[in-house]
């Protein structure tokens, strides 16, 4: 998990008195091997359990998919309740992966003020309301057990602990739990909530279906009705579209790249170097070229800034094509870098891309905008793909697309 998280997981308070802090914690385990940490493209500093070190890469996919099914369904869960009135409306937040929402001395995936009548309490002039709050983790991995609910209550039992804290109103989300573990929050007051119960059925089945897609690094082919399916369901969510978006787009490049590769298409390979380590969001080879692909999903009026093509240009390529002259297969073949975008590329970014490509004799610089992509994409004559890129990426009617 990323390294932030871990002061929400364990169940220990970041600090109180006659309590280990998160860091004490941290450290010790560290001391003792039992965790270690690895960065992580994307995402930052991360722990994991020291036993899982021969296979580390094989977890990181699954992280960084749950980690992104959990926002979409957090950024429900807060819009949802700020339009009951459950948490006060410009004071809920929710994890990201560098701050942590806190109640006191403890850190929570969700938390907020709350004045509904049950929470708040009165100081002595009986005037000022006191708010009380809302808190809620989030884990969707698994069936939720007893044992999982664990540090979720330790920490509670710690924040309820002291006297000066409002009262709180609790969730804990999950896609199922064990009946042990549902029967043990419900008899401590304590909200055991499903994908299911605070969506529908339909939104809890594809929130499964993202995280399976997500997780899997090597897909062999994608139906773009799965795509479609996923933007309907799940585009409700307060959000998700635009990150949807961006998650997603890789598989459409893949897609695009089929007709043309066949089944040499790979997604987000880590490319591991003397100098780093870079993923690579889709690799095209055959066996007199190759292309490695980044992509940015955006809506189709977004620009791509000169600072990410920079940080392309200057961290991933030379990365990438290190990666590559060592392979045994690719290191003869012709090799071309490029940047695909759903939305378009700001002046200055294009200037990057323009002398990065006169500068550049070893290999080719290639970028493609919404334009070029779907250019791209109605030549490899998949219309279903074609439907599913102007529908859910551009968002723009076809009558018009047609005069770009």
């Amino acid at each position: 998990m990323p390294k932030k998280h871990f002061e929400i997981a364990c169940g220990a308070p970041i600090k109180q008195k006659k309590h280990l802090s998160v860091d004490a914690i941290l450290n010790t385990l560290k001391n003792a091997n039992l965790i270690k940490e690895i960065h992580v493209e994307g995402i930052g500093t991360c722990v994991y359990l020291g036993l899982h070190t021969n296979h580390i890469e094989t977890l990181i996919p699954v992280m960084k998919a749950r980690i992104f099914v959990e926002e979409l369904m957090l950024r429900g869960v807060k819009s949802w309740m700020r339009k009951l009135g459950f948490v006060s409306y410009n004071q809920v937040a929710i994890r990201t992966l560098e701050n942590n929402p806190t109640v006191s001395t403890t850190a929570w995936d969700l938390a907020g003020p709350s004045y509904l009548s049950p929470l708040i309490s009165f100081g002595r002039d009986g005037s000022t309301p006191k708010p009380g709050f809302v808190v809620c983790d989030i884990l969707l991995n698994h069936e939720v057990s007893e044992l999982g609910i664990q540090p979720f209550l330790q920490k509670l039992n710690a924040l309820r602990s002291l006297k000066n804290v409002g009262k709180q109103l609790c969730f804990f989300l999950a896609h199922s739990f064990s009946e042990p573990a549902f029967r043990k929050l419900k008899s401590l007051g304590i909200s055991p909530a499903t994908t299911a119960a605070i969506f529908d059925n339909e939104t809890a089945r594809n929130l499964r279906e993202l995280t399976d897609l997500l997780s899997r690094v090597a897909i062999q082919a994608l139906n773009p009705a799965k795509i479609d399916m996923l933007f309907d369901s799940l585009g409700k969510i307060e959000g998700a579209a635009s990150r949807l978006r961006g998650a997603l787009f890789e598989y459409i490049i893949a897609e695009a790249m089929r007709s043309e590769f066949a089944q040499s298409v790979e997604l987000n390979r880590l490319c591991k170097t003397m100098n780093g380590v870079k993923e690579a969001d889709v690799i095209c080879t055959n066996q007199k070229e190759l292309i490695f692909i980044e992509g940015k999903g955006y809506s189709f009026n977004n620009q791509v800034t000169a600072e990410e093509i920079n940080y392309w240009l200057t961290e991933q390529v030379p990365i990438f094509r290190a990666f590559a002259l060592t392979h045994p297969d690719w290191k003869d073949r012709k090799m071309t870098f490029e940047f695909w975008t759903s939305g378009v590329f700001s002046d200055e970014a294009i200037d990057k891309l323009r002398k990065a490509q006169s500068n550049t004799i070893k290999y080719q610089i290639v970028y493609k905008d919404f334009r070029d992509v779907l250019a791209k994409i109605r030549v490899s004559g998949n219309k279903a793909l074609t439907k599913t890129f102007i529908d859910h990426f551009i968002n723009h009617p076809l009558a018009q697309l047609e005069k770009i």
